[in-house]
């Protein structure tokens, strides 16, 4: 799922895009689509953002991701980022929420956007989702209180290996040597 950096940026921007027009709302509105949190604790996972995003480029986010709802809440808001490689941008994927599922994407040389896979996200409302150096992918399902864990096959296809319980997740940080 490698492509050329200008094609990746175009697939970003049109996601960003699509993500930007979400409207912030308290939890109580039907219509939330956003998870909210405490300012302070939104002003944390905000922290991490910025401490994982190290060395890539913000598409949407770059301001941040906390919009105070006035009543000491904050929704937390999207973000995009493009993760450089050696050999150019890499497009992992998307996560897409209400349809708790993933679709991992081809960028052909023409700069065509396919879709390669689609499989379930292993919870529900898929979130965030990182790599790991080790071929993987975990996903943070935000609604069903789990982590999902996928293997990265040779063809960049996802496989689902296994499943952690975290309450709400939100976030992947990561730890170890930077």
């Amino acid at each position: 799922m490698e492509g050329d950096e200008s094609v990746a940026a175009a697939f970003a921007e049109a996601v960003a895009s699509r993500l930007a027009a979400i409207p912030s709302r308290p939890p109580e509105d039907e219509t939330a689509l956003l998870p909210v949190h405490a300012i302070d604790d939104a002003r944390r996972i905000e922290d991490l953002l910025r401490q994982a995003a190290r060395g890539t480029t913000a598409v949407l986010g770059a301001d941040g991701i906390v919009d105070d709802l006035g009543d000491g809440s904050a929704a937390l808001r999207p973000a995009v980022h493009l993760v450089g490689t050696a050999e150019g941008v890499q497009t992992s994927g998307v996560s897409n929420r209400g349809h708790d599922s993933l679709t991992v994407y081809d960028v052909g040389a023409e700069g065509l956007v396919t879709p390669r896979q689609w499989t379930p996200s292993g919870g529900r409302w898929p979130w965030f989702f990182a790599l790991t150096d080790d071929s993987r992918m975990i996903v943070a399902n935000n609604l069903s209180d789990a982590m999902t864990i996928f293997d990265i096959d040779s063809h960049g296809e996802l496989h689902a290996s296994d499943q952690v319980t975290v309450r709400r997740p939100v976030f992947i940080a990561p730890f170890g040597p930077q």
